[in-house]
C-alpha cells in the first residue's frame, strides 16, 4: 500500500504543492479572525447544573463579574483640583463605548427623605462642587454613610475606591481587549500625569490582563521553539537544506491548526494556545525520522528516487501509526463534557495529523526537486559518540536487566510516595508570577476590601413577596453575622443594605440608625419607598427578583484556591441550613470561584478518564500490530513509568493538578508512545528478516531507530523547556514537567523496552503470517536477500 502511495506522491508532486499552498493561503487568511479567551466559565458544559444556574443568575441579576475596581489611597484626591479633575475624568469615562457606568467616593448617591411628600429622593454627590468646603462636606458625607463602608471606603485605612461597569458587549471575547485595556491605560495615565497612584483589580482587568498575555505568548513560544529546534536540527544533521523543509512543514502546519482554531468556531484559550509549540515539537520528530531514513537509504545505494520512495514506504507506515496514536490520545479529550477540553482535543487531533500529512508529502517532494544529499549530511548517522552510546544501550538491556527491573521497582517505590502527595488546587490568577501587576494588585484589594472574586448565595424562599418580609431580612442579618467571621469574604451586599439605608434615611442621616427596622418602623419605610422613583428602589431591585421570592446575597471574596473554596461552601452549608431552613428555602452558591472548583474537579475526572481511554486504543493499536496480548503489556509498560515519574515528582514539589498542568501526563504519553512505535516498527520488521531471532532482531532495530529516538527526544526536551520562558507558572510547569517526562521516556524505550523483548524472549515471538499489519512488499527483494 505504502509503495502505491509513494508512486502517487511522487508523481503528482507539482499539483499537491500548489494545493498544499492554496489550502496554507486559505487557513492563514483566518488567522487575524481569531479569538483570545481566559475565562473559566467555559470548564463546565452549559448543560451543567451548576454552569446552568451561573446563566440563570446573569439573566436575572445581571453579570457580576463585570467591574472594574480603581482605588487610591492619596489623599490628594480629596484636594479640590485634583478632586476637580478626577470627577471630571470620570464623566468622561462614562462617554466610551465601553463603559456602562462609573460609580465611586466622587460621585456616589444617597437617599435623603422628603417628608412632604413622603419619599426618599436620590441625590447624587460630587455635582457642582468648586470650593474645598464642599468636598470636605462631601467627605464627610461619605463616611456617614455605612452601607459604602468596605465597598467605596475604609474605617480601617485611607483608601478610596471607585467603579467602572463594562456594558455585556464590550466583554464579548474578541472585543475585551479592545475596549477594556484603553480604559485601563485611559486611568494610568491620568494617575501618572496628576502624581496619584492607584491600584486596578477586577474581572474584567483580570481577564483582558491575562489573554493579552497568552496572545504575546503564543508569538515568543513559536519564535523560540523554531529557533532552538533549527539550531538543534542544523547540530545533528549539518544541513540548512533539512532545517528549511522541516520549518517549513511546521510552519504551514501552524498556520494550518490556528485555521482550524477559527473554522471550528472556537478561541484561542490557554489550552489551544499550546497547540501550535505542540504541532512544531511533534513535527520536528516527523520530519527526522523521514530525513534521517533518507540518508541512510541514500548512503546505502546513491539512489535519490528509490530513496525518496522507501522514505515513504517504509518510513510512513510508523509514522502514521506514531501520529494517529498522538491525535487518538488527545482526541479522547472531545469525548469529555468540559467545553475547555473538548475544544482541544479536537483541534489538537486534527493539527496532529495535519502535521502528518504535511511531513510526508513535503519532506520527500521538495527534496526530489534539490540534489542529492552529500555525505556530510549522513555523517552523524555514524558519529562515534552516538554510536557508543547506542552500544551502552544494547549492552545495559542485554547484559544488565536485572540492574534495571530492580532498579525500576526502586523508583516505583518512591513514587508511590510521591504520588500519595498529588494535590488538586487552582487560584484565578494561579499561574500568574508573584511580581506581576495583575497579582500584586489584587492581593492588594484583599487586604483592604477583603477580595475581589465574585461569590453569590441565592436564597429561594418558595413564596412570593416573603423575600422582603421583617422576618426574612432579620434571618439574613444573622447569616451578615456569621460570614463577619469569615477571613475569607469581603462585606455582603443585599436588599439588606438598601432597607437598612432607608432606615438611616428615614431618620434624616442618623448614623446610629442603620439597622434593620423595628415591625412598626417597616410600615413607614416601605411606603417612603414606594412612594419614591424607581432610582431609589435601583439598589433593591438588584438583589431581589421580580417577584420578590428570591434574594441575593453578593459577596466578594479572597482568590484561596478551588479546594479551600469546596472547603468553605462545606463550612457554609449547615451555618446557611440554620439560618435557613432547608424545609423553608432553597439556598444555592454560585458565581466565578463555584464555577472554578466545580470546572477543576471535573477536569481531572475527565483526566483520569481520558488518560485510560488513551491508553486503551493505543493498546488496540498495539493488539492490531502484534496479535498478541503480552506484546501489548510491553510497549505500554514503557510510557507509564515516566507517568509515574512524573505524578511523583509533581507530588514532592508542590506542583497542583490544575488546567494549565492537566495536560502533562495526556501529551507525554502521547508523544513518548511514538518512539515505542517505531522502535516496534522496525522490529517488527527484522523479525521477519531474521528468522525471528528476537535477540538480533532487538539490537538491530535499537541500533537503526536508537539515533532518531534519541535526536527527536533532545528536540522535544529543549522545545517543551520553551515554555519555561513563559510568564505563566502552569505554562513553566507543563514545559518542565512534559520535557522531563519525555526524556525518562526515551530511557525507557532504549533500555527496559529491549530488555522486556529479550527477557520474555520465545513467548512474545510472532510467527510470520500472524498479522498483515506490515506489507510484505515493504521489503524489497534485494533487501531480503541482504539479510540471507
Amino acid at each position: 500500500m505504502w509503495r502505491k502511495i509513494a508512486g502517487i506522491i511522487l508523481r503528482n508532486r507539482a499539483t499537491i504543492l500548489i494545493v498544499l499552498a492554496v489550502v496554507t493561503v486559505f487557513m492563514g487568511l483566518q488567522i487575524p479572525k481569531n479569538q483570545v479567551s481566559h475565562d473559566v466559565s467555559n470548564l463546565l458544559p452549559k448543560s451543567d447544573s451548576t454552569a446552568y444556574q451561573f446563566a440563570q443568575f446573569k439573566k436575572r441579576y445581571g453579570a457580576n463579574d463585570n467591574v472594574y475596581f480603581v482605588s487610591t489611597e492619596d489623599e490628594a484626591v480629596f484636594e479640590i483640583e485634583t478632586y476637580k479633575k478626577l470627577h471630571a475624568f470620570l464623566e468622561e469615562l462614562k462617554e466610551m463605548p465601553a463603559v456602562d457606568s462609573v460609580f465611586g467616593f466622587t460621585n456616589f448617591f444617597y437617599l435623603t427623605k422628603n417628608k412632604e411628600l413622603e419619599k426618599f429622593v436620590v441625590t447624587q454627590a460630587g455635582n457642582g462642587i468648586e470650593t474645598q468646603e464642599q468636598l470636605d462636606s462631601l467627605k464627610k458625607r461619605l463616611y456617614s454613610l455605612p452601607v459604602f463602608e468596605g465597598l467605596l471606603y475604609s474605617n480601617d485605612n485611607p483608601v478610596k475606591s471607585f467603579a467602572l461597569t463594562f456594558n455585556s458587549d464590550s466583554l464579548a471575547t474578541n472585543k475585551r481587549n479592545k475596549f477594556v485595556l484603553p480604559v485601563v491605560a485611559k486611568v494610568k495615565a491620568f494617575g501618572a500625569e496628576n502624581g496619584v497612584k492607584f491600584n486596578y483589580s477586577g474581572m474584567p482587568y483580570i481577564r483582558a490582563s491575562l489573554s493579552s498575555q497568552v496572545e504575546k505568548e503564543i508569538f515568543l513560544f513559536l519564535g523560540l521553539t523554531a529557533l532552538l529546534t533549527s539550531l538543534i536540527l542544523y547540530f545533528f544533521l549539518k544541513s540548512v537544506k533539512a532545517v528549511f523543509f522541516s520549518l517549513l512543514v511546521v510552519l504551514v502546519a501552524v498556520i494550518w491548526s490556528f485555521g482550524i482554531i477559527y473554522l471550528l468556531g472556537f478561541k484561542i484559550t490557554i489550552l489551544t494556545s499550546l497547540i501550535p509549540p505542540l504541532v512544531i515539537v511533534i513535527g520536528i520528530p516527523n520530519c527526522i525520522f523521514l530525513l534521517n531514513k533518507y540518508f541512510a537509504e541514500f548512503r546505502m545505494h546513491k539512489n535519490q528516487a528509490k530513496s525518496l520512495t522507501r522514505v515513504i514506504q517504509k518510513v510512513g507506515n510508523a509514522t502514521l501509526m506514531t501520529n494517529a496514536t498522538t491525535a487518538a490520545g488527545f482526541a479522547t479529550f472531545a469525548l469529555t463534557p468540559s467545553l475547555l477540553l473538548k475544544e482541544f482535543g479536537i483541534v489538537a487531533s486534527l493539527s496532529i495529523m495535519s502535521v502528518f500529512l504535511l511531513s510526508i508529502i513535503i519532506i520527500p517532494v521538495l527534496n526530489s526537486y534539490f540534489a542529492p544529499p552529500a555525505e556530510k549530511h549522513y555523517r552523524h548517522l555514524e558519529y562515534k559518540w552516538i554510536n557508543q552510546l547506542l552500544n551502552w544501550f544494547v549492552k545495559v538491556a542485554v547484559s544488565y536487566r536485572g540492574v534495571v527491573y530492580m532498579f525500576l521497582i526502586v523508583v516505583a517505590s518512591v513514587a508511590g510516595f510521591g504520588i500519595s502527595m498529588l494535590n488538586n488546587d487552582t487560584l484565578i490568577v494561579d499561574d500568574v508570577p508573584d511580581d506581576d501587576p495583575v497579582k500584586v494588585d489584587l492581593r492588594y484589594y484583599e487586604e483592604t476590601f477583603g477580595g475581589l472574586i465574585p461569590f453569590e448565595i441565592l436564597i429561594d424562599t418558595k413564596k412570593k413577596g416573603k423575600a422582603v418580609k421583617l422576618s426574612t431580612l432579620k434571618k439574613l442579618d444573622k447569616l451578615y453575622e456569621e460570614l463577619e467571621r469569615f477571613e475569607e469574604f469581603a462585606k455582603p451586599v443585599s436588599v439588606l443594605d438598601a432597607v437598612k439605608a432607608s432606615k438611616q434615611a428615614f431618620y434624616n442621616g442618623d448614623e446610629s440608625e442603620y439597622n434593620i427596622p423595628l415591625s412598626n418602623e417597616m410600615g413607614f419605610i416601605y411606603k417612603y419607598a414606594s412612594n419614591s422613583d424607581n432610582s431609589s428602589n435601583a439598589l433593591m431591585n438588584s438583589f431581589v427578583d421580580k417577584d420578590r421570592r428570591e434574594l441575593r446575597l453578593s459577596l466578594k471574596m479572597k482568590d484561596i484556591g478551588t479546594k479551600k473554596i469546596k472547603l468553605l461552601m462545606e463550612r457554609l452549608d449547615p451555618i446557611v441550613d440554620r439560618i435557613f431552613s432547608p424545609k423553608k428555602y432553597k439556598v444555592t452558591y454560585t458565581g466565578v470561584g463555584v464555577i472554578a472548583t466545580k470546572g477543576v474537579d471535573l477536569l481531572i475526572y475527565n483526566l483520569a478518564f481520558t488518560l485510560v481511554l488513551a491508553i486503551l486504543l493505543i493498546s488496540v493499536f498495539m493488539a492490531f500490530m502484534f496479535r498478541n496480548a503480552r506484546m501489548v503489556l510491553i510497549s505500554i509498560l514503557p510510557n507509564l513509568i515516566p507517568l509515574v515519574f512524573t505524578a511523583a515528582i509533581m507530588g514532592y514539589f508542590g506542583i497542583n493538578i490544575k488546567p494549565s498542568t492537566i495536560l502533562v501526563f495526556s501529551i507525554a504519553f502521547g508523544i513518548s508512545v511514538d518512539d515505542t512505535i517505531h522502535f516496534l516498527s522496525k522490529y517488527r520488521q527484522e523479525l521477519l528478516l531474521n528468522e525471528m531471532n528476537i535477540k538480533i532482531s532487538v539490537i538491530k532495530a535499537l541500533k537503526e531507530t536508537g539515533v532518531s529516538m534519541f535526536y527527536t527526544s533532545v528536540v522535544l526536551f529543549f522545545g517543551f523547556g520553551i515554555f519555561m520562558v513563559s510568564d505563566f507558572g502552569g505554562t513553566q510547569a507543563l514545559g518542565m514537567l512534559v520535557a522531563l517526562t519525555l526524556l525518562i521516556a526515551m530511557l525507557s524505550n532504549l533500555i527496559l523496552l529491549p530488555s522486556l523483548l529479550l527477557t520474555l524472549d520465545n513467548l512474545i515471538t510472532v510467527k510470520r503470517g500472524e498479522t498483515n499489519f506490515f506489507d510484505e512488499g515493504e521489503l524489497d527483494e534485494d533487501e531480503e536477500l541482504s539479510h540471507k
